[in-house]
This record gives C-alpha cells, sequence and structure tokens, in this order.
C-alpha cells in the first residue's frame, strides 16, 4: 500500500509541475496581435441562442455592439425559441427583445425557432438553415460564431480572429476559450473555488492543449467557437441526440484530426451562482462526456473510416470523465490508507502535496488571464481555501448524473 501512495504523490507532483513547466512557456512565447485586420471577404455571423435570457440580453447585446466597432461584415442573430413560456405575464425572450433591441443596433437580426421541443443545438440548427437560404452568402468565407447570451469576449475578440483567418488561409475552427470570472464577486467562497476549478479546466485541457497541439485530451465549446459555414453545412450542423453537441464536435474534430486554432483572447463568462445550479450543470456535461464509446461508434460509422487520431480522441475522453469522477474519491482513498497503515508521514505528504497541486494550477491559472486578458488578478487565500474544497468536492456534478440520472437538459438559472 505504500508503493502505491507513494506512486500517487509522484505522479500528482508530476502532472502540477508540468503544467506550470508549460504554462511558464506559454506565456513567454504569446503575445496578442490587436491591430485592426483588413478582411473585406470575410464575413462573421454571431449566433446567441436565448431561453429565458431577459435579464441580461441587453446588456450581452451592448458588449458586442461595442467590441464589433461597427463592422459592416459581422452580424449578430439573436435565437429566440417557442420553447420558452411566458411567466406572470412578463414578455419572453422574444417579445423583450424585439421591444427593447430590434431597430435600435446596427446589423441585430431575430431569428425564432418555431418549435416548443429540442435544445441550443436546434436552435443553431434552425438558424444555420436560414443563413443558408441566403444565396448570396460565400459559404466557405463566412464563418458562425456561437456565444451564450452571458458571454463578454475580449474587446480585442474580432481582430485576433480576422488575424488568424488571414494567417491559417480561411481554417475550418477557431475556439475562443474562457474563463468564469464575470461574476466571481457575488459568489460564495465554495463558488469562487469552482470559477478557478472551472477555468483552469478550460485554460489547460483546451487553450493550452489546442496551442500546443499535443496528443492530449483537447476540445472545442458551445461558446466562443468560430466554424466555417461550408464545414457546418458538410457535417449537416451540430449533433442534436446528445445534450452537449460541444463534446460531440470535439470527438467528431479528433475523428478527422481537424486542427483547432486557438485564440489568444479569452471570453469571460458567468459560474453557475448556486450549488444546486453548479451540480446540474455538471451533470449535463458529464451526461454526455460518459456516453463517449457510443459516441465514438456513430462518428466512425458516420465517417465510414476508423482513425488513429479518432481512437487517441477517445481515450482521452474516456481519461476525462474517469479522472473527473474518482479524482476526490482516489485523493481520499490515499489519505484514508496512509492513516489506517499509520504512516502519518505519507498522510502529511499527500494533504501537502495535494495543496501545493491546488496552488500551482491556481496560481498558473490567474496568470494566464492576467497575460491574455490584460487582467490584475492576485493570490487571494480566501479563493484558494474555497478551490481546495471545490476540487475535493468536484464530482458533485458526475455523481449527481449517476444517482439521479436527470431525463431532462438543466437551463442554469441567471
Amino acid at each position: 500500500m505504500k508503493t502505491i501512495i507513494i506512486i500517487y504523490n509522484i505522479i500528482l507532483f508530476s502532472y502540477a509541475l508540468y503544467h506550470l513547466i508549460r504554462t511558464i512557456i506559454f506565456i513567454n512565447k504569446t503575445h496578442i496581435n490587436v491591430t485592426n485586420s483588413i478582411n473585406k471577404n470575410t464575413k462573421i455571423i454571431i449566433l446567441i441562442p436565448c431561453l429565458e435570457e431577459q435579464k441580461i440580453i441587453k446588456d450581452t447585446v451592448k458588449h458586442f455592439d461595442k467590441i464589433i466597432n461597427n463592422n459592416p461584415n459581422i452580424s449578430i442573430n439573436l435565437i429566440t425559441t417557442e420553447k420558452e413560456i411566458q411567466k406572470d405575464n412578463n414578455d419572453t425572450t422574444y417579445e423583450y427583445i424585439k421591444k427593447n433591441i430590434i431597430g435600435k443596433y446596427n446589423n441585430i437580426n431575430l431569428i425564432h425557432y418555431p418549435y416548443k421541443e429540442g435544445y441550443m443545438a436546434d436552435q443553431l440548427n434552425y438558424a444555420i438553415k436560414k443563413i443558408n437560404s441566403n444565396k448570396t452568402i460565400n459559404k466557405d468565407n463566412t464563418y458562425i460564431c456561437v456565444y451564450n447570451a452571458d458571454s463578454y469576449p475580449s474587446k480585442n475578440t474580432f481582430n485576433e480572429v480576422l488575424n488568424q483567418i488571414n494567417t491559417h488561409n480561411n481554417p475550418l475552427i477557431l475556439q475562443q476559450y474562457s474563463y468564469s470570472f464575470l461574476n466571481i464577486d457575488s459568489l460564495n467562497i465554495i463558488l469562487k473555488g469552482f470559477a478557478i476549478y472551472q477555468s483552469n479546466f478550460e485554460l489547460k485541457m483546451g487553450l493550452l492543449n489546442s496551442y500546443f497541439n499535443n496528443k492530449l485530451h483537447k476540445h472545442i465549446l458551445g461558446h466562443g467557437l468560430f466554424v466555417r459555414l461550408d464545414y457546418i453545412n458538410k457535417i449537416n450542423g451540430f449533433n442534436t441526440k446528445y445534450w452537449c453537441e460541444d463534446i460531440y464536435l470535439s470527438m467528431y474534430l479528433e475523428q478527422e484530426n481537424t486542427k483547432i486554432i486557438p485564440l489568444l483572447t479569452l471570453e469571460n463568462m458567468e459560474t453557475a451562482n448556486s450549488i444546486s445550479n453548479l451540480t446540474k450543470q455538471n451533470a449535463v456535461w458529464f451526461n454526455t462526456s460518459s456516453k463517449c464509446i457510443s459516441i465514438y461508434k456513430e462518428i466512425k460509422k458516420s465517417t465510414k473510416k476508423r482513425t488513429i487520431s479518432g481512437i487517441i480522441g477517445l481515450i482521452n475522453e474516456i481519461r476525462s470523465f474517469i479522472n473527473w469522477l474518482f479524482f476526490p474519491i482516489l485523493l481520499l482513498f490515499i489519505i484514508i490508507s496512509s492513516i489506517l497503515i499509520n504512516s502519518y508521514n505519507l498522510t502529511i505528504i499527500t494533504i501537502f502535496n495535494y495543496l501545493i497541486y491546488i496552488y500551482i494550477y491556481y496560481i498558473t491559472t490567474i496568470k494566464i488571464i492576467n497575460h491574455l486578458d490584460n487582467k490584475q488578478y492576485k493570490f487571494n487565500i480566501k479563493i484558494y481555501l474555497g478551490t481546495i474544497i471545490a476540487t475535493f468536492i468536484s464530482n458533485i456534478g458526475p455523481l449527481y448524473s449517476i444517482i439521479v440520472s436527470p431525463k431532462e437538459k438543466h437551463k442554469t438559472a441567471r
């Protein structure tokens, strides 16, 4: 048992050290090109699906209008849904947008998904169908860009997107990764810890893995995603069978060995405002991730081939959801085991090692955010303690998914 405990501690420390070194290399090598890019041919169509977003959509639109800076080649489509039910005689999001947004901004349109069934992917596919009906659009030079109603991308986002499109000669996929600090000041200590935990995952597993283009797990998101219109048409739009269309698309891209071009500008987004909301939100993500073998089989069938990159992507997805579910359980098992064998030195080493691991990923997370988004976040002992707790209970979403097995996709409350 001592050998297992020692091996566990070596692996945990080595992984933290590896991530620290990789972050230092990334920060030293990167800088954001914020110069205005001239690209008169490329068009960007932003899609923002909305469901019960009356409280926040106007501020989100103001933010996008400001950073688009009257670029005539960038437009916004707000996508409401018939699924939304009117409550207490208040306007639905569709009615609110018609009254307060449409006609007051340039290049902002409203698309209403006319069905009461379906999720975000269905709204997106409906909007893409509408866009495709415009025969004047050059589909290999037009990008569909997906954001959430609470998305706040960096002011330099679209300058960088156009620069990256020019540099990489119209790539198929670009992805802006995110951190979850938008509402951090209003959160309790544990949720602040989860804001660090989630941000670390997105920046470490998403941004850094895509930037270094290694064989580790990398993914795209359902927001901050730029897809060339002809490519999304080729793959028949976003998957609607699984709750998280981004996990499906991530595995599809791995199967096709399609390079993800990561943006160096970031998106700032909200963390769920309660443990209950966060648990249910994470359960949705885990529900799809845990079905990765079924997803892989479907992708292999649709592409009619088996690829090495697709198999590696499947292995990485399996490893990811297993780690999510079992990391806290294994940590607890190691600590209890060291106590039961009366090896208190190993108990202290394990706990100290865990604290070092959390410290490194907290520090590297805020260093990346400060570097890329021009922020001044500093180490905070209370948030550090919250991150220790949050990581230790980080599998509450997966456990909820397994035990409760929810039948409906949870909509995060605003």
